[in-house]
C-alpha cells in the first residue's frame, strides 16, 4: 500500500523518544459529513501502513 503523504499536509515530530505522525486535514466542500468520513477512512488506511514502516510512530489526525 503506499500512502500519499503529501495529499493534504503531513507533520512527523519526535520528542523524548516518542513519534508522533499528524495528518492535516480541511472540510471545505458542500458536505462536511462526506469530507470527515472520507478523511476518517484516509487515516484508518494511513495507520494501518505506517503500522507497518514505522511501528514506532502515533498518527494523529487534525
Amino acid at each position: 500500500m503506499y500512502i500519499d503523504l503529501g495529499a493534504e499536509k503531513i507533520l512527523a515530530a519526535e520528542k523524548e523518544g516518542e513519534k508522533i505522525a499528524v495528518e492535516v486535514k480541511s472540510f471545505f466542500k458542500t458536505s462536511v459529513i462526506s469530507e470527515f468520513h472520507t478523511a476518517l477512512g484516509q487515516f484508518i488506511n494511513y495507520r494501518l501502513a505506517l503500522s507497518e514502516q514505522e511501528p514506532d510512530r502515533i498518527l494523529y489526525l487534525g
